[in-house]
């Protein structure tokens, strides 16, 4: 099952993005009318406003999800997004943004995004809208 995704989510990115990659870039350019918003996460956290990305989720009603880190064929069904978000190391926060990470539920309604390039895409109506209104454009990512 966990490659049957994993391929499905692939062919799905690069049929609908424009760089028809399904790494390193923000999810910013999509074909098919498909709303995106994509921030500067290390910023996000430097700044010390992991809240901004929790009220993002918590407007959006997002709590349980799904993950895949598709370079290390990884998949993971009903994890708390909670916990990944406030997951601490020795070194401070290790939200998963050095490795490519895709975090949605099976609504189809939302995406989350996270590249190694530093980044988290929001992709869906509602998830993207919820950002920019919560999220200030010093964090936003203008292409």
């Amino acid at each position: 099952m966990k490659d049957k995704i994993i391929q499905k989510l692939n062919n799905h990115l690069r049929e609908n993005t424009v760089m028809h990659t399904t790494y390193w870039y923000p999810l910013v350019e999509i074909k098919s009318g498909i709303p995106a918003a994509a921030y500067y996460i290390t910023d996000i956290y430097k700044d010390n406003q992991i809240n901004l990305i929790e009220r993002v989720l918590y407007k959006c009603g997002i709590r349980t999800v799904n993950t895949i880190q598709p370079e290390f064929f990884e998949y993971h069904e009903n994890e708390d997004i909670l916990e990944i978000l406030y997951e601490k190391d020795e070194c401070g926060y290790c939200f998963p943004y050095l490795c490519e990470i895709f975090i949605w539920d099976f609504s189809k309604e939302w995406l989350i995004y996270i590249s190694h390039e530093q980044t988290i895409s929001f992709t869906g109506k509602k998830i993207s809208e919820t950002a920019k209104n919560i999220i200030p454009e010093k964090y936003l990512i203008d292409y």
